[in-house]
């Protein structure tokens, strides 16, 4: 969900969200994964993910740090560094375990709406993901802002317990508005937000 959406659902994201490597490990050997050792004492992975991640400075940066903190629990991600059109055809061929992919939020709801909700319409990924389809069409439904409020909080709820990616970090874009607009005092956050309230400079 947009990192500055005006109903404010990440607020609790860093308590939400917090790193539990001892959880980690527990969910592991709960799930028949134990830490094991080989003859010469070295670590054996538990488990191995193959990653396909985006050609880009930023991307590897990211991979470099994501396979250290998996292996600190065990975890080996073997990384493939490909260009965008090789990571979308393996993505829709359904040819990886991971991917690791700038996520692109809009402003509003309708990116949220096309990846969770319940329609015929093309999706990037298509995996049998249905936890948030109920939470995605609430908001669709809203017929006020309180309401609109409520079921953004719940989506984003629904995106925590049950996730189906994990976001790792934002990047932020920013944006320009030329000087025969007139932005109204006061816009905190994207200005778009302000958008109805833009007027024509005189004489522009």
């Amino acid at each position: 969900l947009w990192r500055e959406h005006w109903s404010a659902p990440h607020a609790g994201d860093a308590e939400a969200m917090r790193v539990d490597r001892a959880r980690a490990d527990q969910l592991l050997t709960a799930a028949g994964l134990p830490r094991r050792r080989l003859a010469d004492g070295r670590e054996r992975p538990r488990l191995q993910l193959r990653v396909l991640v985006l050609e880009d400075t930023t991307m590897a940066r990211v991979a470099a740090r994501l396979k250290r903190m998996y292996a600190a629990v065990g975890v080996e991600l073997l990384l493939e560094s490909l260009p965008e059109p090789e990571v979308m055809a393996r993505v829709q061929a359904d040819n990886y375990d991971a991917f690791l992919s700038p996520l692109f939020t809009g402003y509003g709801m309708s990116r949220a709406y096309l990846a969770y909700a319940d329609h015929d319409r093309d999706r990037l990924v298509s995996r049998g993901y249905v936890a948030a389809r109920q939470a995605a069409e609430a908001v669709r439904r809203a017929p006020d802002d309180e309401a609109v409020a409520r079921a953004v909080h719940e989506l984003h709820r629904v995106l925590i317990d049950d996730p189906p990616e994990v976001t790792l970090f934002w990047q932020k874009g920013e944006r320009a508005v030329g000087s025969r607009v007139r932005v109204p005092d006061g816009v905190e956050g994207d200005v778009l937000g302000s958008l109805p309230r833009w007027t024509p400079v005189e004489g522009s």
